[in-house]
């Protein structure tokens, strides 16, 4: 008897202390707009975005199809090839419709080559040296159209971007060039074929206009990866130094690749 009294009192005791207890729950964090708390932020944007800046490298093939370049790869131990540029182009760009943006931008270029008399040498035996640089400023306004769209809202807020847009457009700019040589030079109209040190030059301003076509790739949702292919027409006269040559052309192939940003 006396055993089952200490059972029930023990039975007693322990049920008040088992109802005390909270049942056992599986917590979770509060799940956001953005996802569980540490993932990454959300692949989109609130809106389409209203401004574009890029930044790329560029590779420039002058055609140079003028006399002074003849000219000179006759006279100089220098080729056509010798005036290919590289250098780097900014981008600006503002959206005019869905698929249509609006872009102004700098390109710089420039190469800077040495180079020898093909024909005469000096007293010495030594060469008859020059450096020959050739640099370009283009600045340029353009439009751009976007041949599949740039990408899609989803709601009234979120925007979300395509993952490769191909591009064409064309425009038109104003290019500065400046042609440069420093070194020795035999003087041909001089009988006695005299040498002398100089720093000769040629600059000035033209217009310019270009076609191009290319494609942005995207990264993140702020972030792509651009590449592009422009053909420009310009050619400007030659003076100072150059003055009777036929104007310098400097029109040519550009091809350039590099990071675009969003906003």
């Amino acid at each position: 008897m006396s055993r089952t009294l200490v059972v029930c009192l023990l039975i007693s005791a322990a049920s008040p202390m088992a109802a005390a207890e909270p049942p056992e729950q599986n917590l979770a964090p509060k799940e956001s707009l953005f996802g569980q708390p540490g993932e990454e932020p959300p692949d989109f944007l609130f809106g389409r975005p209203s401004t574009t800046l890029g930044i790329r490298g560029l590779w420039v093939n002058t055609r140079g199809d003028s006399d002074v370049f003849s000219f000179l790869a006759e006279k100089l131990t220098l080729e056509k090839t010798a005036f290919r540029q590289k250098g780097f182009a900014f981008d600006l760009g503002l959206p005019v419709s869905s698929r249509i943006d609006a872009l102004a931008g700098l390109e710089y270029a420039n190469t800077n080559t040495a180079s020898e008399d093909r024909q005469f040498i000096e007293d010495d035996g030594k060469p008859i040296q020059q450096q020959t640089s050739l640099t370009q400023f283009n600045l340029t306004g353009s439009f751009e159209l976007a041949l599949l769209p740039r990408g899609r809202p989803v709601g009234q807020f979120v925007w979300i971007a395509a993952p490769v847009t191909p591009y064409v457009g064309g425009g038109a700019g104003l290019l500065w060039y400046r042609l440069e040589q420093t070194g020795d030079f035999v003087d041909a109209l001089d009988p006695g074929l005299t040498i002398f040190t100089a720093q000769l030059f040629s600059e000035g301003w033209a217009l310019s206009s270009h076609v191009f076509t290319g494609a942005d790739i995207k990264i993140s949702r702020r972030l792509f990866l651009t590449g592009e292919v422009r053909y420009v027409w310009a050619s400007a006269p030659m003076n100072l130094d150059y003055t009777g040559f036929e104007p310098i052309d400097l029109s040519g192939l550009r091809v350039s690749g590099g990071i675009q940003f969003v906003f």
